[in-house]
């Protein structure tokens, strides 16, 4: 049986190797058969993994207790490799496979490293009948930009500046849409409110989407590459703007000098 929600977390955003959704997928079960749960993430990879992209490399985690807490601030805040990964899981006696390079263990480590009681969201996700997987999705714009109007406590619904639907993914994935927000009830009556083709059903996730804990408080001089952070200091440079409405500038503080880009977006 599953105990409570199943997590959703997304990792460090900045990692260029990252997945399309960047997320990684945590349950917590009751019962002390392991080698019967093992048979049932397999065949779920064996399944469902399109082994044949580049960019899919499974992993799965079985542990009776998650790794401390530090390990998922690691992940999602900096770059974490394969191979501490490993050295992290066999020392807590971890059942593990990876496929392919692996890389999947990680976030597979991390979702379960992570604790909804620092601070959490939800999404509930539809998914698409089968037959339909890989093809257009219809859900109507309209119903979604009600539902934004209604349901407050949603978040990242639509982008009216660019006209976009925020709640459907641009992969062939099997999800239709997701609606993202703070309140596990309001999650159910903003569904409701949503027009589109049919749902063959819908699970709600705790995730850490919205909490902003990638972003990391530093001095300039600090600053690694692929962190997300905050700074503070002073532009010395009148900036530009490039292709695609990014704009460059130049700031320092009493550490150091760094590059900086500028843009304005919904995520």
């Amino acid at each position: 049986d599953i105990i409570g929600h199943p997590r959703l977390v997304r990792l460090n955003p900045n990692i260029p190797w990252k997945t399309r959704g960047n997320g990684a997928v945590s349950i917590q079960v009751e019962g002390e058969n392991q080698s019967k749960i093992r048979s049932i993430v397999e065949e779920a990879i064996k399944k469902y993994a399109r082994m044949e992209d580049d960019q899919t490399n499974p992993g799965f985690v079985l542990l009776e207790e998650p790794p401390p807490f530090e390990n998922y601030e690691k992940a999602v805040k900096e770059i974490v490799s394969i191979e501490e990964t490993k050295q992290l899981l066999d020392s807590l006696g971890a059942d593990y496979k990876g496929y392919k390079n692996s890389r999947g263990l990680i976030g597979a480590t991390a979702s379960v490293a992570w604790s909804p009681k620092h601070d959490k969201t939800y999404e509930l996700i539809t998914y698409r009948e089968e037959n339909k997987w890989g093809t257009k999705r219809k859900v109507d714009d309209e119903s979604v930009k009600n539902m934004d109007k209604i349901s407050i406590s949603t978040f990242d619904n639509y982008d009216y500046k660019n006209n976009h639907n925020r709640l459907v993914p641009n992969s062939p994935c099997p999800i239709l849409y997701g609606i993202r927000g703070e309140n596990e009830e309001e999650l159910i009556r903003a569904y409701s409110l949503i027009k589109s083709e049919a749902v063959d059903d819908f699970l709600i996730f705790e995730t850490n989407q919205g909490t902003d804990e990638h972003l990391q408080k530093k001095n300039i001089d600090d600053i690694q590459p692929y962190e997300s952070v905050i700074t503070e200091g002073q532009v010395i440079k009148n900036p530009r703007t490039i292709e695609g409405g990014h704009v460059i500038f130049s700031i320092k503080d009493s550490t150091g000098l760094i590059g900086a880009t500028a843009s304005v977006a919904w995520s």
